[in-house]
Protein backbone atom coordinates (compact mmCIF):
# COMPACT_ATOMS: atom_id res chain seq x y z
CA UNK A 1 0.00 0.00 0.00
CA UNK A 2 1.03 3.71 -0.79
CA UNK A 3 2.19 5.39 1.83
CA UNK A 4 -0.53 7.85 1.34
CA UNK A 5 -2.82 5.68 1.60
CA UNK A 6 -1.88 4.49 5.31
CA UNK A 7 -1.89 7.64 5.97
CA UNK A 8 -5.35 8.56 5.16
CA UNK A 9 -6.32 5.49 6.95
CA UNK A 10 -4.79 6.30 9.81
CA UNK A 11 -6.25 9.73 10.53
CA UNK A 12 -9.65 8.62 8.72
CA UNK A 13 -10.20 6.68 11.72
CA UNK A 14 -9.04 8.42 14.20
CA UNK A 15 -11.25 10.93 12.95
CA UNK A 16 -14.18 8.16 13.06
CA UNK A 17 -12.77 7.09 16.64
CA UNK A 18 -13.28 10.77 18.09
CA UNK A 19 -16.73 10.75 18.07
CA UNK A 20 -17.05 7.45 19.94
CA UNK A 21 -15.56 9.13 22.48
CA UNK A 22 -17.36 12.06 22.62
CA UNK A 23 -20.64 10.62 21.39
CA UNK A 24 -21.57 6.89 21.60
CA UNK A 25 -19.71 5.80 24.97
CA UNK A 26 -21.46 6.92 28.63
CA UNK A 27 -19.30 6.85 31.71
CA UNK A 28 -20.93 3.75 33.10
CA UNK A 29 -21.50 0.57 31.34
CA UNK A 30 -24.06 -1.80 32.32
CA UNK A 31 -23.01 -4.53 34.19
CA UNK A 32 -24.73 -6.93 31.58
CA UNK A 33 -25.78 -7.05 28.10
CA UNK A 34 -29.03 -8.70 27.16
CA UNK A 35 -29.40 -10.59 23.29
CA UNK A 36 -32.83 -11.90 22.90
CA UNK A 37 -32.82 -14.61 20.45
CA UNK A 38 -34.10 -17.88 19.12
CA UNK A 39 -33.11 -21.05 21.61
CA UNK A 40 -31.50 -22.45 18.18
CA UNK A 41 -29.01 -18.97 18.11
CA UNK A 42 -28.21 -19.59 22.11
CA UNK A 43 -27.05 -23.56 21.45
CA UNK A 44 -25.19 -22.04 18.76
CA UNK A 45 -23.43 -19.23 20.80
CA UNK A 46 -22.17 -21.94 23.78
CA UNK A 47 -21.38 -24.80 21.67
CA UNK A 48 -19.19 -22.68 19.10
CA UNK A 49 -18.22 -20.28 21.38
CA UNK A 50 -18.93 -16.72 19.24
CA UNK A 51 -21.97 -14.91 18.42
CA UNK A 52 -22.85 -13.82 14.76
CA UNK A 53 -22.88 -10.36 13.56
CA UNK A 54 -25.43 -9.56 10.71
CA UNK A 55 -24.46 -7.25 7.78
CA UNK A 56 -25.74 -3.90 8.21
CA UNK A 57 -27.91 -4.19 4.95
CA UNK A 58 -29.47 -7.38 5.79
CA UNK A 59 -30.46 -6.05 9.35
CA UNK A 60 -34.69 -5.47 9.81
CA UNK A 61 -34.27 -1.74 10.09
CA UNK A 62 -31.50 -1.25 7.13
CA UNK A 63 -33.80 1.68 5.64
CA UNK A 64 -33.98 3.22 8.50
CA UNK A 65 -29.75 3.01 9.20
CA UNK A 66 -29.26 5.32 6.37
CA UNK A 67 -30.64 8.14 8.76
CA UNK A 68 -27.09 10.00 8.91
CA UNK A 69 -27.32 9.61 5.03
CA UNK A 70 -30.44 12.00 5.55
CA UNK A 71 -29.07 14.35 8.06
CA UNK A 72 -26.20 14.94 6.13
CA UNK A 73 -28.00 15.81 3.38
CA UNK A 74 -30.29 18.37 5.34
CA UNK A 75 -27.02 19.59 7.13
CA UNK A 76 -25.87 20.26 3.51
CA UNK A 77 -28.99 21.98 2.61
CA UNK A 78 -30.33 23.84 6.48
CA UNK A 79 -29.01 27.90 5.63
CA UNK A 80 -29.13 27.71 9.61
CA UNK A 81 -26.23 25.18 10.08
CA UNK A 82 -24.79 26.51 7.15
CA UNK A 83 -24.35 29.71 8.77
CA UNK A 84 -22.88 27.72 11.67
CA UNK A 85 -20.43 26.04 9.49
CA UNK A 86 -19.00 29.83 8.52
CA UNK A 87 -16.45 29.74 11.44
CA UNK A 88 -14.64 27.07 9.46
CA UNK A 89 -11.99 28.45 7.02
CA UNK A 90 -12.25 25.41 4.95
CA UNK A 91 -16.50 25.98 4.56
CA UNK A 92 -16.21 25.94 0.70
CA UNK A 93 -13.80 23.42 0.53
CA UNK A 94 -16.56 21.23 2.77
CA UNK A 95 -19.58 22.01 0.30
CA UNK A 96 -17.22 20.78 -2.53
CA UNK A 97 -16.56 17.27 -0.22
CA UNK A 98 -20.77 17.02 0.54
CA UNK A 99 -21.83 17.92 -2.80
CA UNK A 100 -19.28 15.11 -4.36
CA UNK A 101 -20.24 12.56 -2.19
CA UNK A 102 -24.06 13.15 -2.33
CA UNK A 103 -23.70 12.35 -6.27
CA UNK A 104 -22.09 8.87 -5.23
CA UNK A 105 -23.83 6.55 -3.12
CA UNK A 106 -21.19 4.67 -1.60
CA UNK A 107 -22.40 3.53 1.60
CA UNK A 108 -24.23 0.33 -0.41
CA UNK A 109 -20.31 -0.76 -1.18
CA UNK A 110 -19.44 -0.76 2.56
CA UNK A 111 -19.27 -4.34 4.78
CA UNK A 112 -19.89 -3.47 8.19
CA UNK A 113 -21.21 -5.97 10.47
CA UNK A 114 -23.44 -5.24 13.64
CA UNK A 115 -23.71 -7.24 16.66
CA UNK A 116 -27.29 -6.14 18.71
CA UNK A 117 -27.53 -6.20 22.54
CA UNK A 118 -29.85 -4.20 25.05
CA UNK A 119 -29.65 -2.87 28.69
CA UNK A 120 -33.11 -4.15 29.38
CA UNK A 121 -33.59 -7.97 30.40
CA UNK A 122 -37.19 -8.30 29.70
CA UNK A 123 -38.94 -6.15 26.83
CA UNK A 124 -42.37 -7.77 25.59
CA UNK A 125 -40.94 -5.19 22.30
CA UNK A 126 -37.84 -7.13 22.24
CA UNK A 127 -38.88 -10.56 22.86
CA UNK A 128 -41.29 -10.32 20.13
CA UNK A 129 -38.66 -8.58 17.32
CA UNK A 130 -36.16 -10.87 18.15
CA UNK A 131 -37.68 -14.24 19.45
CA UNK A 132 -39.37 -16.99 18.15
CA UNK A 133 -42.66 -17.17 20.64
CA UNK A 134 -41.57 -20.05 23.17
CA UNK A 135 -38.70 -21.28 21.46
CA UNK A 136 -37.00 -17.60 22.45
CA UNK A 137 -34.26 -17.28 25.13
CA UNK A 138 -32.86 -13.87 26.39
CA UNK A 139 -28.95 -14.51 27.76
CA UNK A 140 -27.28 -12.09 30.08
CA UNK A 141 -23.52 -11.53 28.66
CA UNK A 142 -20.51 -9.78 31.37
CA UNK A 143 -19.66 -6.67 29.80
CA UNK A 144 -16.73 -6.96 31.68
CA UNK A 145 -15.85 -10.46 29.81
CA UNK A 146 -16.70 -9.25 26.39
CA UNK A 147 -13.54 -8.17 24.13
CA UNK A 148 -15.12 -6.16 21.61
CA UNK A 149 -11.80 -5.07 19.79
CA UNK A 150 -11.47 -8.50 18.22
CA UNK A 151 -7.80 -7.59 16.19
CA UNK A 152 -8.54 -10.94 14.25
CA UNK A 153 -11.98 -10.04 12.56
CA UNK A 154 -11.08 -6.64 11.69
CA UNK A 155 -11.70 -2.69 12.80
CA UNK A 156 -14.79 -2.45 15.49
CA UNK A 157 -16.29 0.32 17.56
CA UNK A 158 -18.49 0.02 20.72
CA UNK A 159 -21.62 2.20 21.64
CA UNK A 160 -24.91 2.68 22.28
CA UNK A 161 -27.37 3.88 20.29
CA UNK A 162 -28.85 7.42 20.52
CA UNK A 163 -32.55 7.90 19.88
CA UNK A 164 -32.59 12.22 20.39
CA UNK A 165 -32.97 13.62 16.97
CA UNK A 166 -31.10 16.72 18.00
CA UNK A 167 -28.18 14.95 19.69
CA UNK A 168 -28.16 12.83 15.92
CA UNK A 169 -27.79 15.73 14.12
CA UNK A 170 -24.81 17.34 16.27
CA UNK A 171 -23.11 14.18 15.94
CA UNK A 172 -23.42 14.49 12.53
CA UNK A 173 -22.31 18.13 11.65
CA UNK A 174 -19.63 17.34 14.27
CA UNK A 175 -18.42 14.58 12.42
CA UNK A 176 -18.82 16.41 8.81
CA UNK A 177 -16.63 19.35 10.31
CA UNK A 178 -14.12 17.36 11.78
CA UNK A 179 -14.15 16.11 8.75
CA UNK A 180 -13.76 18.88 6.32
CA UNK A 181 -10.51 20.02 8.02
CA UNK A 182 -8.93 16.77 7.93
CA UNK A 183 -9.82 16.14 4.44
CA UNK A 184 -8.25 19.87 3.36
CA UNK A 185 -5.22 18.65 5.53
CA UNK A 186 -4.59 15.41 3.44
CA UNK A 187 -5.14 17.34 -0.10
CA UNK A 188 -2.25 19.72 1.30
CA UNK A 189 0.02 17.25 2.13
CA UNK A 190 -0.13 15.16 -0.65
CA UNK A 191 -0.71 17.50 -3.30
CA UNK A 192 0.60 15.39 -5.75
CA UNK A 193 -1.90 13.07 -5.57
CA UNK A 194 -4.76 15.15 -4.69
CA UNK A 195 -7.14 13.72 -7.22
CA UNK A 196 -6.91 10.12 -5.58
CA UNK A 197 -6.55 11.18 -1.95
CA UNK A 198 -10.20 13.04 -2.62
CA UNK A 199 -11.93 9.66 -3.45
CA UNK A 200 -10.16 7.97 -0.42
CA UNK A 201 -11.59 10.91 1.64
CA UNK A 202 -14.62 9.67 0.22
CA UNK A 203 -14.76 6.81 0.68
CA UNK A 204 -13.91 7.42 4.62
CA UNK A 205 -16.86 9.80 4.64
CA UNK A 206 -19.43 6.86 3.68
CA UNK A 207 -17.67 4.96 6.26
CA UNK A 208 -17.95 7.43 8.89
CA UNK A 209 -21.21 8.53 8.16
CA UNK A 210 -22.64 4.83 8.22
CA UNK A 211 -20.91 4.19 11.03
CA UNK A 212 -22.40 6.81 12.94
CA UNK A 213 -25.87 5.65 11.23
CA UNK A 214 -25.47 2.41 12.41
CA UNK A 215 -26.10 3.70 16.12
CA UNK A 216 -29.08 6.05 14.97
CA UNK A 217 -32.55 4.99 15.83
CA UNK A 218 -35.81 6.58 15.90
CA UNK A 219 -37.40 7.86 19.28
CA UNK A 220 -39.65 5.76 19.69
CA UNK A 221 -37.79 2.82 19.92
CA UNK A 222 -35.81 4.48 22.89
CA UNK A 223 -37.36 1.59 24.98
CA UNK A 224 -34.80 -0.95 24.02
CA UNK A 225 -31.67 0.56 25.34
CA UNK A 226 -29.49 -0.44 22.69
CA UNK A 227 -25.80 -1.25 22.65
CA UNK A 228 -24.06 -2.60 19.20
CA UNK A 229 -20.47 -3.65 18.20
CA UNK A 230 -19.92 -2.41 14.44
CA UNK A 231 -17.38 -4.16 12.81
CA UNK A 232 -15.37 -3.12 9.53
CA UNK A 233 -12.62 -4.48 6.84
CA UNK A 234 -13.60 -7.89 8.80
CA UNK A 235 -11.48 -10.91 7.87
CA UNK A 236 -12.76 -13.18 5.36
CA UNK A 237 -12.17 -16.14 7.74
CA UNK A 238 -15.15 -15.28 9.68
CA UNK A 239 -17.63 -14.80 7.20
CA UNK A 240 -20.54 -17.46 6.72
CA UNK A 241 -23.77 -17.37 5.00
CA UNK A 242 -27.20 -18.22 6.22
CA UNK A 243 -30.25 -19.39 4.35
CA UNK A 244 -33.88 -17.44 4.59
CA UNK A 245 -36.98 -16.93 2.63
CA UNK A 246 -35.33 -13.99 1.37
CA UNK A 247 -32.17 -14.96 0.01
CA UNK A 248 -29.02 -15.79 1.71
CA UNK A 249 -27.94 -13.03 4.40
CA UNK A 250 -24.20 -12.69 5.34
CA UNK A 251 -22.37 -12.56 8.92
CA UNK A 252 -19.00 -13.41 10.84
CA UNK A 253 -18.83 -15.49 13.52
CA UNK A 254 -17.23 -12.93 16.35
CA UNK A 255 -14.73 -14.65 18.63
CA UNK A 256 -15.81 -12.28 21.10
CA UNK A 257 -15.37 -13.69 24.48
CA UNK A 258 -12.23 -13.08 26.72
CA UNK A 259 -13.10 -16.63 28.24
CA UNK A 260 -14.86 -19.22 26.95
CA UNK A 261 -18.88 -18.20 25.99
CA UNK A 262 -20.12 -20.72 29.18
CA UNK A 263 -18.13 -18.34 31.25
CA UNK A 264 -19.37 -15.25 30.13
CA UNK A 265 -23.17 -15.85 30.90
CA UNK A 266 -24.26 -14.55 33.58
CA UNK A 267 -27.92 -16.06 32.90
CA UNK A 268 -30.64 -16.44 30.78
CA UNK A 269 -34.22 -16.11 30.77
CA UNK A 270 -37.04 -17.96 29.37
CA UNK A 271 -40.80 -16.94 28.18
CA UNK A 272 -43.45 -17.91 30.49
CA UNK A 273 -45.23 -21.04 29.35
CA UNK A 274 -47.44 -23.61 30.84
CA UNK A 275 -44.60 -26.16 29.93
CA UNK A 276 -41.86 -23.79 31.52
CA UNK A 277 -40.51 -26.62 34.40
CA UNK A 278 -39.77 -28.93 30.67
CA UNK A 279 -37.97 -26.18 29.36
CA UNK A 280 -36.13 -25.13 31.61
CA UNK A 281 -35.07 -28.74 32.22
CA UNK A 282 -33.78 -28.97 28.65
CA UNK A 283 -31.71 -25.50 29.05
CA UNK A 284 -29.91 -26.72 31.89
CA UNK A 285 -29.26 -30.11 30.56
CA UNK A 286 -27.76 -28.40 27.48
CA UNK A 287 -26.07 -26.58 29.80
CA UNK A 288 -24.25 -29.36 31.71
CA UNK A 289 -23.43 -31.43 28.48
CA UNK A 290 -21.31 -28.11 26.72
CA UNK A 291 -19.64 -27.64 30.13
CA UNK A 292 -18.81 -31.27 30.28
CA UNK A 293 -17.45 -31.11 26.76
CA UNK A 294 -15.28 -27.93 27.41
CA UNK A 295 -14.44 -29.46 31.27
CA UNK A 296 -15.98 -26.04 32.43
CA UNK A 297 -18.16 -26.10 35.91
CA UNK A 298 -20.71 -23.69 36.25
CA UNK A 299 -23.98 -23.45 37.23
CA UNK A 300 -26.40 -21.65 34.85
CA UNK A 301 -29.16 -18.86 36.41
CA UNK A 302 -32.42 -19.47 34.55
CA UNK A 303 -35.51 -17.29 35.66
CA UNK A 304 -38.75 -17.30 33.49
CA UNK A 305 -39.92 -13.83 32.60
CA UNK A 306 -42.91 -11.83 34.38
CA UNK A 307 -44.09 -10.92 30.80
CA UNK A 308 -47.07 -13.41 28.87
CA UNK A 309 -45.22 -12.77 25.07
CA UNK A 310 -47.29 -15.38 23.48
CA UNK A 311 -51.09 -15.59 23.81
Amino acid sequence: MEDYKNTIYNYAISCILSMKEDFLTPQKIPRNFYQYSTLSTFKGVIEHNNLWATHWAYLNDAKELKKGLEIAKGVHSDPVIKKAFKSYKSFSDFEKLISRFMQKDKLNTIDAYVLCFSEKKDKLNLWRGYGDGYNSIVTAYDTAKIESNVKTVGFSIKGKVVYDEDRQKVMILTFLGRFCLLAKQMCKKFSKQKEKVEEHMLEYLALGILILSLFMKEKHWNEEKEWRIIYIFPSQNFLDFRKTDKGLIPFLHIPIFKEHALKCINGVRLPKSPDYALRKKAIQMLWDKVCNENKIKKDLKVEESSISIVY
